[in-house]
């Protein structure tokens, strides 16, 4: 398990975190949903894919299976997807359109082929920051998942802030990692 310390900022946007990406770095966000976390970035050459694209900008992909060449990227930044949850109260339809799993066995089957994909597709020394959870939800990557990610990529700094989610009981976890 992964120690971290909770700050008292609530962070929304990837433009908030301390760890900054230099302007022009070649960034993929395989998970880009609506692009509403990319908000006040400095300009960065930002590619984006969703399973199921929610704007023009956003490129068609699986992250299981990226369509890149390999060591392209300087970075990876994203916030994986969540499973679908059983009521609807706390969810906004518009994120059932993108890539929710039905069930935890599903998903976690996953990640270690994301953590593979990714790198692939970065650069030598490439990071990679991934938005995750701690708490009560089971429906999200959490923080004792993180060792999936451990074979291809060195952790490198974590910390967590409070959820987004008024309602949440959760802790936004941010991880931040290099690649082996």
């Amino acid at each position: 398990m992964y120690d971290y310390e909770v700050v008292d900022e609530k962070i929304i946007y990837f433009s908030q975190l301390p760890w900054k990406l230099v302007p022009f770095t070649f960034v993929l966000d395989p998970f880009a949903g609506e692009m509403k976390v990319w908000k006040n970035i400095e300009p960065i050459w930002l590619t984006a894919t969703d399973i199921n694209p929610s704007k023009p900008t956003i490129h068609k992909a699986d992250a299981s299976n990226l369509p890149f060449a390999d060591n392209v990227f300087d970075a990876i930044w994203t916030d994986p997807p969540h499973l679908i949850r059983n009521d609807l109260k706390h969810w906004n339809k518009n994120y059932l359109k993108f890539g929710n799993y039905k069930n935890r066995k599903e998903l976690e089957k996953l990640w270690p082929e994301w953590s593979t994909e990714f790198h692939r597709v970065t650069r030598p020394g490439a990071n990679l920051m991934l938005k995750t959870v701690d708490g009560p939800d089971y429906r999200v990557l959490k923080v004792k998942d993180l060792e999936m990610f451990s074979d291809n990529w060195t952790l490198l700094d974590i910390f967590g802030s409070k959820s987004g989610a008024g309602w949440s009981k959760t802790t936004t976890i941010y991880s931040y990692w290099e690649r082996k």
